[in-house]
Formats: C-alpha cells, structure tokens, sequence
C-alpha cells in the first residue's frame, strides 16, 4: 500500500496530484470526520463508501461544494451551479431511503463499494459537468482525468484483525481503479498497520546520518603528538 498515514497533513498540497493515493487510516468517527478540511478541497468529487444515514456525507460535501455563479451580484434569482461535491453509496436501500429524506440536498445511491466499476458509472452519472468549465491550465491538470479525487471508506467488518486482507484488498482495487488523491479508511487494523509501518529509506537515513556524525567526529578531533 502506497503513502499511508494515521493522520492527514496540515496542508492539501501535500497530497501531489502525480502520485498514487494518499491513504489515511483512522479510528472512530470524530476521528475519521477531523480529516475533511486537511483532505478535501473545493471542487473536489468525492464518494463515501459506507455513507449509513449521510452524516459524514454532507459534511464532506459541504466542503468540496464552490459556487460557480454567484447569486447576489451577477445573475440574481438563477440558483447556483456548483463543482465538486460527494455521493454517498451504502448497500442498504433503506438507510440510503432514509438518508434522502435526512438530508434531500446530498446525492445518495445504493450500491457495492466492492464493485468498483458501479462507483465509477455512479460519479459520470452525478458528477458529469464537473469538468465543463475549465481554464486552459486546469485542462493539462491530470487531476481532472481522476474518476474521483477522494474517497471515504467506512464499512463495517473491516477494523477487526480478520478484516485485514479485506480492507487491502478494497484500498488497493479503488486505488487501481478510481485513482483518487486520498482514501480514507476507518478501520482499526489499518490504523494499527499504519502506525507500525516504517519506509526502509527513513532507517536508511538515520543510518547514514549516524554515520557521518561518526565520521565527523572523528574529522574534528585532535590527536596530541
């Protein structure tokens, strides 16, 4: 698994646009829901996979909503238009029916968060005006060309230890598949994973810097003749 981390960064740029997700494990829901204003960026397409009754969802569309007209000054009694937002998909038809009726102005679908192709027809069903009104240099920006570029992970089953290979195997297929700047997991075990993993480069360079310390150590010291 590519960049995991147990918390986000303090700054949206850290995330590069060129390289493979970002992946962000957490524990519990205060947790998991801390990391929208690190993660998400205005006009972002975003999807929670495992929305339940929508909480977490609106939050993060709240976030990655921008106005594209403004209301007041320019165009008066035309409702605004928006880029970016979340979907929130959940395989329970009526926690999906019940969280329409919670919250009518977020986009809610059943559907597998497994099956990675239904997410993808999801986001050209829902999102598929996002890209229209770009600027020359947005249209070189091979963000544009992400299928999402966040998305939520909270299913139930996958903290345990036995969810393990489970979760894996979900990072990796909407990594491969939706190739979004970040996935974040709620799960235990992978919080846990991440907070034990360390890069071999990062032991390396301590090594190495031990090392040299040595060296100059000795460089600087002086032998009485």
């Amino acid at each position: 698994l590519p960049n995991i981390h147990t918390q986000p960064s303090t700054s949206t740029s850290a995330y590069n646009a060129n390289e493979e997700a970002s992946i962000i494990g957490t524990v519990g829901v205060e947790e998991y829901r801390r990391t929208i204003p690190y993660v998400v960026q205005t006009g972002d397409r975003c999807v929670e996979v495992g929305c339940h009754f929508g909480t977490s969802t609106t939050l993060i569309d709240r976030a990655a909503k921008m106005d594209t007209i403004d209301t007041d000054r320019h165009h008066p009694g035309v409702r605004p238009t928006y880029t970016g937002g979340c979907l929130g998909v959940d395989i329970g038809p009526n926690i999906i029916k019940a969280a329409k009726v919670k919250f009518p102005h977020v986009s809610f679908e059943v559907g597998n968060g497994f099956k990675t192709g239904q997410l993808a027809r999801m986001q050209r069903k829902y999102f598929a005006n996002s890209n229209t009104n770009t600027t020359d240099a947005q249209q070189h920006d091979t963000s544009l060309d992400r299928i999402y570029d966040v998305v939520y992970v909270d299913i139930g089953g996958l903290s345990g230890s036995e969810g393990l290979l489970e979760a894996v195997a979900l990072l990796t297929s909407i990594g491969n598949s939706l190739e979004p700047r970040v996935i974040c997991i709620k799960s235990l075990c992978v919080r846990r994973l991440a907070s034990n993993l360390i890069p071999f480069s990062e032991v390396w360079n301590r090594g190495r810097l031990a090392r040299q310390g040595t060296v100059e150590q000795i460089a600087n010291s002086t032998v009485p003749l």
